[in-house]
């Protein structure tokens, strides 16, 4: 699990409307619009490292097989219609060679520390309206909305290159 960049920032905004507030401090317009508060979760990860595998175990890296680029341009989605093989996998699918039987020992580390999965961004807020019934007795209504800028979140694609037609592929 390992993700070299991990950020949570989180942040509560009182509005200056309503009693002991700066603006709109009395009548029924402090009563309707003080009280609120706006608060969030901005979250950002990189990928985890990918671990390559195929049926006689864990092949031999030839080159490295991470490409650049957008990851909406390499998400597997067309597809050769004659072959059924992925023509715009994750990543460099041919960058690996099957070892010659599953009894031989593979010399690498597991996982390729330039080849991740996709990293992972939201936005979480959620706004809030505190009512005062009584000296003691306080009312919260609230509307939480994750993942409010609607950013994509892909899984991991596919990390067995002998199979064409889901290798690279989310």
């Amino acid at each position: 699990m390992d993700r070299p960049h991990v950020t949570n920032l989180a942040f509560v905004y009182d509005l200056p409307f309503g009693k002991s507030r700066p603006w709109v401090t009395s009548g029924i317009g402090s009563r309707i619009i003080g009280g609120w508060t706006v608060s969030g979760r901005a979250f950002y990860s990189s990928g985890t490292p990918l671990s390559i595998s195929d049926s006689n175990g864990r092949p031999y890296r030839l080159w490295n097989a991470a490409k650049k680029g957008p990851i909406r341009d390499r998400i597997g989605g067309r597809v050769d219609p004659v072959t059924g093989d992925v023509s715009n996998p994750y990543f460099d699918t041919m960058a690996f060679a099957s070892l010659p039987t599953p009894y031989m020992a593979q010399p690498e580390l597991p996982h390729f520390a330039e080849l991740r999965a996709p990293h992972r961004k939201t936005l979480d807020a959620s706004i809030i309206k505190r009512i005062q019934l009584d000296e003691r007795i306080n009312v919260d209504i609230r509307a939480d909305s994750n993942n409010v800028t609607n950013s994509s979140q892909w899984n991991a694609p596919g990390t067995n290159p002998v199979r064409t037609r889901t290798s690279g592929v989310r």
